[in-house]
Order: structure tokens, then sequence, then C-alpha cells
């Protein structure tokens, strides 16, 4: 593996809580966006754009990237577009109004409390990509299952409630992009 990819495997969360809860936000499904890499609530670097969507994309100069960030711009979301570093590109949409308050309750890890209808519209969106739905964990925090909550019981040796969220907090460090994030410019491109 060279050195920038490695860069991104071992750096940049692919699949944290924003890309699974907050990414759906933007669609009926993932199939219509290409190449993302991972999704944020912020950027350090950008604070006026705190508590929006930021989708970082592996960059590419052919047709078929140029026709998709054509698509990206065009979303009644889409708020600006910046590149980070030389090999992605992020684009900062906004929450849809409809969407404000699963997204703050998102923020503050209350999965299990967001809308039943935000619930149905994200298991649509990751469904086709990832099989027996009732199995996958993000499921099992949405409807707070039992057999997720005896686990984490018998893990940490705690006692929970049937209300108790079985997921653990939202960890910022991985939901908002940083600057260590960002492709170092010594390392060399293949």
């Amino acid at each position: 593996m060279n050195e920038r990819k490695e860069h991104w495997s071992n750096v940049v969360p692919n699949f944290n809580r924003a890309y699974t809860y907050i990414f759906p936000m933007l669609g009926q499904n993932k199939n219509k966006f290409k190449n993302v890499k991972s999704c944020f609530i912020g950027d350090e670097e950008k604070p006026q754009f705190n508590k929006h969507i930021f989708l970082l994309h592996n960059f590419s100069g052919d047709i078929e990237y140029s026709r998709y960030e054509k698509f990206l711009i065009k979303h009644p979301q889409f708020i600006e577009q910046y590149s980070p570093d030389s090999e992605t590109d992020m684009f900062v949409f906004s929450v849809p109004d409809m969407m404000i308050e699963d997204y703050e309750k998102i923020l503050n890890s209350k999965y299990s409390r967001i809308s039943q209808r935000y619930k149905q519209h994200i298991i649509q969106f990751h469904s086709p990509y990832i099989g027996n739905i009732k199995d996958k964990a993000f499921f099992k925090v949405l409807y707070r299952h039992k057999d997720l909550r005896i686990k984490i019981e018998s893990d940490l040796k705690v006692k929970l409630t049937s209300e108790n969220e079985v997921s653990s907090l939202m960890d910022l460090n991985k939901e908002i992009f940083k600057k260590w994030m960002k492709i170092p410019e010594n390392i060399p491109q293949v």
C-alpha cells in the first residue's frame, strides 16, 4: 500500500456515526453518491459551517467525476465545495429543515430517539449494501435491541435499563474533520 493510501486508512474514519446516521439526510439511497470517503458534522477550519453535513470525496479529474460534482452542486442542500488537500474535495450541505430535530438527537447520541420516519429512511438508505439489516449493529442501536444491551452489560460489567442507549457517545474527534486528517504534502504521490 502506498503512503498516501496508508495515511487515509490509518487516519480518516470511513464509517463514523455521521456516515451512518447523518449522511442519509442527503438522499434516498447511497448509490447516487460516489467516491464518498467519509462524512462529518464539521471542519475545524470552517467553524461557520458547524452543524452541517460534510461529504469528503476522493478527487478525480475525469468526466464522470465532473458530472457527479455537478450533481452535488445542484443538490438543494448544497452550500460550498473546497479542497482540504490535493487529493480530496469536501462538499458542505445544510441539514434539511424537516430533519433538524433528528440531527440534534444524533449529535446528542440519542440514536434510538430519532423519529420513526427517519429511522426507516436510514435503513432504506443503507440496506441495498449490507445484507440482512436486522443483524447490523446500527439497526440494533436505532431500536435499542436487547441482544446489544446484554452484550454491552457483559463487556462493561454494568447494568442498563431498557431506556439506555446501546451505543457509545458521538466522538467528535471522528465526526469533525481535522487538519491532521489531510494528506500531508510531503508524502510522495505514486
